[in-house]
């Protein structure tokens, strides 16, 4: 419902006998909680304190209050009733008691609704098209279209100012060395959702070097009263990847700030956080996604002092949508936000003292958690690890997930944690928590298993499969369900057979069963060998429906065989109890429902491959102890009587210019282009398009890339019927390639796919040219790697020092010279001999995924400075790490070694490569003459004390062996040391012309 907000007196009543300046009251507006509470919001032109007189009448009746002295007011009535209009007015006072009192307002509480589908703003979820407080061009101050500019028009805005990003301008923020600051009382804004516009963008696909606390943010707030909306935020990692430094897209730091109808993704830590003792900002409608990373990877981090509000949001792919540190004074309150469903852990959460390690359990101090809907189905909904000071209510959401100890969690600590009035599973809209009607399918076989007695059982679909009673012995007629049934006792030949039935994919089992001992563990009650319906038993007490898969199971609340994956119910089975039970599986969704409610329903064979080279016959209670009774097989059906429609809906070009045979535009373009995607979804039915579809898939080489896809499209316009076809829309901005396909994906609201050509892979785009800049990063989660690249980081000069790190470069372009090198250099910051030295490969993996290198040395006694250095193939700077030369100290010991290495692989590429020759301690008297090389010769042999370098170069094809023998040097080198490289011969092609000196070298034909 909408909340409904009159004004029967606008103008203030200022109340002051003494004649002086009293408060003035502006910006009045009520947020409605839910249909039992709301919150009364005013802004002061000076600190005074805040009263609220309301009730059903103008003669009011009721008072809430706060002494505090502030300019941004906030009072919450609570225990209102329900769909019911109230009158409320504004008292407030400064210091010297000077009051101004507000004329009459209205607003109407909300019905008892559950989920964010009825939220009241009147804008829609997740901002964008049809977002009705959108900033208009014409009335900035400043429009923009380069970093630069923004920057300096920043720099001299003032309170009042309205920055404008151009819609169609791509600002590029890197390398972002410091943050872009905005001052008070100034907005920042783009046209995200005016006409079709995504908004303009900022971005940032590269790391400034930092510690492992992340690089500074994107943009900073500098004051109070800032508003930033209607633009996309875009920062350097929408992937998962561990290695990474963090990133946030805004720090919030300062009271009264608005941020709305804006897009995020991309910033590894989270989108935005308001920083230490700064009260949350008012974060509503906007799209946040792909803001993840483990141990991190938030859409939104409240701040201190008042409650934060996150209101109207759309959040998909994070660790956690919202999350809070959780010390005293943290407090957040999320209400009317859509969660869709690719979470990888749970969606609200606030840390507690144990996760601080503060010796506290507190976990912030006040947490509203409410007409959510969270669509995650094997995720946790709300997980507090603590006790918050004031409590945490979680009321009226709707929560995809079944109500189990994951959905809704309190940890470490119990107390002030409450939750009521909220809805479970997935929801009833179009009969989709229903299970299928085998009246309303195709039926495959029916044995209502009533002859009572013989050995044999009819089908009664007409599809001739008579079922065989074996071991008559132990299975035996009952009274069942309805009429008679069959009871089995637990002997592996005592079942009933019905018949191989070859439909594996789209099919419903439904039936009705009985335990007769429910501490019998390892009970099957219905099996093919490839789909089962199990109880485990023993303290295990639910109702398992399985797929035998070809890889290993998933684990965790799937299953936790091997080889199996699956759902089980949230029922706990009884024995002496009859059950109802419907299994289906259509594609990778299994759907489980038992006496009629739906239990689970999760993807749970999406990247696996259902095992059939056991399939067999479908066999009823082979290992059971109970009563099976009127199984029914069949293909589901559209329900008879639907007013929804059975028609599945279309995905088509959208016949637009540019737009006539494929859904792209630009087909090719250089590196920062925006390529802008249209597709149009049709549905004869007039159904609309399930929540967070239609969606958009970007492939690189045939592959779905966690990374941006896939993605969310938004209506191009939200008037035209869906039976006309409506147009949605989407941007991206990828990296250089030519490998690159997309499709278009979606379902109606009750759950029929979407067919078309849009859904079938097309080639492109093609992105060339342009070039991003390459990170060395930490070799995080490694042990010992956190906050260094070196570990031990020192010892002494017998010490193994193992430096590792990371190469990664979005454009896949791999580092120049076969990868990073370690620059080392002594006490004066000279280069020792032979430095920088190549690092070699530890764990292989394309540069767009991170390529982590290792090189392991001892070291003379003394100190060092060492850096990681590297170029991308292009020839461009690699960010360093550390960002400057950091000092390893090696201290003596007795130990005596020498070393003897070279950067140059194993087979060399061509034959001349350099060598590096590192004694213990310094050293005197040692030349080239002193080392021993066959198949090659020395040159520019250069060095003194303990590190000498020098070049070898091949006579022959064949091994090349260096050695220093021992006691060469004085004091004498107790320790020898050899190397070897092979330079192998070339390969002459068999029809080359052997006249003559041929292209390969030193070879006379």
């Amino acid at each position: 419902m909408r909340l409904l907000i009159s004004i029967a007196a606008v103008a203030c009543l200022l109340v002051d006998a003494a004649g002086a300046a009293a408060p003035t009251i502006s910006g009045v507006f009520v947020s409605p909680v839910s249909g039992t509470y709301a919150c009364v919001n005013w802004t002061t032109n000076m600190a005074a304190n805040s009263y609220v007189d309301y009730g059903a009448t103008t003669s009011y009746g009721k008072t809430e209050s706060t002494p505090a002295f502030v300019t941004t007011h906030q009072i919450q009535l609570n225990g209102l009733a329900v769909n019911t209009t109230y009158h409320y007015r504004i008292r407030t006072a400064n210091a010297s008691n000077e009051w101004t009192t507000s004329g009459d307002y209205t607003f109407k509480t909300e019905s008892d609704t559950w989920g964010c589908e009825n939220q009241p703003t009147g804008n829609p979820m997740g901002g964008g098209a049809g977002y009705s407080r959108i900033i208009q061009r014409s009335q900035a101050t400043k429009v923009v279209s380069t970093a630069a500019e923004l920057k300096s028009a920043l720099s001299t805005a003032k309170s009042g100012n309205i920055i404008y990003i151009d819609d169609n301008s791509m600002l590029d923020m890197s390398p972002q060395s410091s943050t872009v600051y905005i001052p008070a009382g100034v907005t920042l804004a783009s046209g995200r959702g005016n006409n079709g516009s995504p908004g303009g963008m900022l971005y940032n696909y590269t790391f400034t070097n930092s510690t492992t606390s992340g690089s500074p943010p994107m943009l900073r707030t500098n004051g109070s009263g800032i508003r930033i909306t209607g633009l996309r935020m875009v920062g350097p990692n929408n992937s998962d990847a561990r290695t990474m430094q963090t990133y946030h897209g805004i720090y919030s730091g300062h009271s009264n700030v608005e941020i709305d109808n804006c897009e995020f993704y991309g910033f590894n830590y989270a989108a935005i956080e308001a920083i230490v003792n700064a009260p949350g900002p008012y974060v509503h409608h906007c799209y946040f996604h792909n803001n993840t990373r483990p141990g991190v990877g938030y859409g939104y981090c409240p701040g201190w002092g008042n409650v934060a509000i996150v209101e109207g949001n759309i959040f998909d792919r994070h660790r956690h949508s919202v999350a809070g540190h959780g010390t005293e004074g943290q407090s957040y309150e999320a209400r009317y936000n859509l969660v869709l469903e690719h979470s990888v852990s749970h969606v609200f959460d606030m840390h507690g003292g144990y996760d601080r390690g503060d010796g506290t359990d507190i976990a912030g101090t006040t947490i509203k958690i409410h007409h959510n809907t969270v669509r995650n189905t094997d995720q946790g909904a709300v997980c507090v690890r603590g006790k918050p000071t004031d409590g945490c209510w979680i009321n009226n959401n709707r929560f995809y997930r079944v109500h189990d100890d994951w959905c809704i969690r309190q940890l470490y600590a119990t107390g002030n944690f409450y939750e009521s009035n909220d809805i479970f599973g997935l929801p009833t809209s179009g009969g989709s928590t229903e299970p299928p009607n085998p009246a309303d399918g195709t039926m495959l076989g029916h044995w209502p298993l009533d002859e009572g007695s013989g050995t044999a059982s009819a089908d009664t679909s007409g599809n001739g499969h008579t079922a065989t009673l074996y071991n008559t012995n132990a299975a035996s007629w009952v009274a069942g369900h309805a009429g008679k049934a069959v009871q089995f006792v637990s002997t592996l030949d005592d079942y009933v057979d019905c018949g191989t039935i070859n439909q594996l994919d789209n099919f419903a089992i439904d039936f009705w069963f009985k335990l007769n001992d429910a501490s019998t563990i390892g009970q099957y009650i219905i099996t093919n060998n490839v789909f089962d319906f199990y109880y485990r038993g023993g303290t295990t007490t639910n109702l398992w429906f399985r797929c035998r898969i070809n890889e290993a199971g998933p684990g965790g609340d799937v299953t936790s065989w091997a080889n199996v994956t699956g759902i089980k119910s949230s029922t706990a089975l009884a024995a002496g109890t009859w059950y109802h039970v419907v299994g289906t599986r259509s594609g990778n969704k299994m759907r489980l429902f038992i006496n009629g409610t739906l239990e689970r329903e999760l993807d749970c064979l999406a990247g696996f491959t259902v095992k059939t080279t056991n399939f067999g016959a479908l066999r009823l209670g082979p290992t059971m102890v109970g009563v099976v009774d009127e199984v029914q097989y069949f293909i589901p059906g559209t329900p008879s009587g639907s007013l929804n429609g059975g028609h599945a809906p279309t995905l088509t070009w959208t016949g637009e210019a540019n737009y006539t045979n494929d859904g792209l535009n630009p087909d090719n373009a250089a590196m920062g282009s925006s390529f802008t995607f249209r597709v149009k979804y049709t549905d004869i039915d007039n159904n609309p398009p399930m929540q967070g579809y239609p969606k958009l898939h970007v492939l690189r080489n045939g592959v779905d890339n966690e990374s941006y896809s896939p993605t969310v499209m938004f209506p191009a316009d939200s008037t035209t019927p869906y039976r006309s076809g409506r147009v949605y829309t989407c941007n991206y901005r990828l990296p250089r390639g030519s490998d690159y396909s997309y499709y278009f994906e979606a379902n109606d609201w009750v759950g029929n796919a979407a067919v078309g050509e849009a859904t079938v892979a097309k080639a492109g785009p093609v992105v060339t040219g342009g070039n991003s800049i390459p990170v060395i990063y930490w070799a995080w989660p490694a042990t010992n790697y956190v906050q260094n690249i070196v570990y031990p980081s020192s010892g002494n000069m017998g010490t193994n020092f193992d430096f590792r790190a990371g190469y990664l470069d979005h454009d896949n372009d791999p580092a120049q010279g076969g990868g990073p090198k370690l620059k080392i250099t002594n006490s004066s910051s000279v280069d020792i001999p032979g430095s920088p030295f190549l690092m070699n490969v530890q764990i292989a993996d394309e540069p767009c995924n991170g390529t982590m290198y290792q090189l392991v040395r001892r070291f003379p006694a003394g100190t060092y400075k060492y850096q990681v250095i590297a170029s991308d193939s292009q020839g461009v700077a690699a960010m360093p790490n550390p960002a400057s030369p950091a000092s390893l100290t090696v201290s003596s010991s007795s130990t005596n070694w020498t070393d003897v290495f070279t950067g140059a692989p194993s087979q060399l590429a061509s034959k001349t490569f350099d060598v590096a020759v590192w004694f213990h301690t310094s050293m005197t008297g040692f030349t080239a003459s002193d080392v021993v090389v066959t198949n090659g010769t020395i040159s520019g042999f250069t060095g003194s004390g303990a590190f000498y370098a020098f070049t070898v170069t091949a006579k022959n094809y064949g091994t090349v062996t260096v050695s220093v023998p021992a006691g060469v040097t004085s004091p004498s080198n107790a320790a020898s040391a050899t190397l070897t490289r092979t330079w192998p011969a070339p390969v002459v092609p068999k029809n080359a012309v052997r006249t003559g000196w041929s292209a390969y070298e030193g070879i006379y034909k």
